[in-house]
């Protein structure tokens, strides 16, 4: 060190000069702890709150994301919906959470998430069971059977049956009541009766002696036999292979026909 007056050199830490007798004023940083030896406490709260903020950011865009799913996609109850919603978002929430701690396992999480809902929400809103594809290719086909198309509005959820008959032949069935505009512009209802992916008739105004040939007429007491079974007992009845009831608001979105809203 140096004398702060003579500016002799004098031993490291000396309190007064060995020359002058000047007492010597030591440097305040010397006499203080380094700010950066401290614990960095105040530092450590604002990454905690980062970190927060990005778990709840996660969160909110995990519930919004499922609740779209459900919205336009499953057509889950409303009380399932926001159940489910509210659970996929604490998840994403307790991930986002996770990755924030570290900036490299932050970045690489949100590519690996965004990529993986996307998927997941592409699958979820594409993918269809069987009674699906049979409900909306009923109603498509329907339809366009119409003289006015554009009028066809669905009036109920449409029903798929898988069952034997009475030869003990496995059938495919699908009902729906569905209202249009006839030839004559006025608003028809009818429900429809499909065995195997083709339109047999409107089975609720139909008649037995409204067919010509014998098989034609079992098709259709066949067709009544079922849906008879289904009003009696239900989806569960032991008659039934499999029977689903697919929601009308899904068909419709899906054969883009409007359908009844009470």
């Amino acid at each position: 060190m140096i004398c702060q007056k003579c500016n002799k050199e004098l031993p490291e830490g000396s309190l007064f000069c060995n020359y002058c007798g000047v007492e010597q004023i030591q440097a305040e940083s010397s006499k203080q702890v380094e700010l950066s030896d401290l614990p960095d406490t105040e530092n450590k709260r604002t990454d905690y709150r980062r970190n927060y903020k990005i778990a709840a950011i996660a969160g909110v865009i995990g519930f919004v994301f499922w609740l779209i799913i459900g919205i336009f996609a499953i057509d889950y109850p409303v009380n399932e919906l926001l159940i489910y919603s509210f659970a996929f978002g604490l998840l994403v929430a307790f991930a986002g959470f996770v990755a924030s701690l570290n900036k490299k396992i932050l970045i690489g999480t949100v590519v690996v998430v965004a990529v993986a809902l996307g998927i997941y929400g592409y699958y979820m809103a594409t993918d269809l069971s069987i009674e699906e594809k049979i409900a909306i290719d009923a109603v498509e086909d329907y339809r366009d059977m119409l003289k006015d198309p554009d009028s066809m509005k669905l009036a109920g959820d449409v029903i798929v049956i898988h069952a034997y008959d009475s030869d003990d032949e496995y059938h495919t069935y699908c009902y729906f009541t569905a209202s249009g505009n006839n030839s004559y512009g006025a608003a028809v209802s009818s429900t429809a009766y499909y065995r195997d992916y083709k339109y047999i008739c409107d089975i609720s105004s139909a008649d037995e002696e409204d067919f010509t040939t014998d098989e034609e007429k079992l098709v259709f007491l066949d067709g009544k036999i079922q849906l008879s079974l289904y009003q009696l007992y239900g989806a569960e009845s032991e008659s039934f292979v499999r029977c689903e009831v697919v929601p009308m608001k899904k068909v419709a979105k899906r054969a883009k026909i409007d359908y009844a809203k009470n």
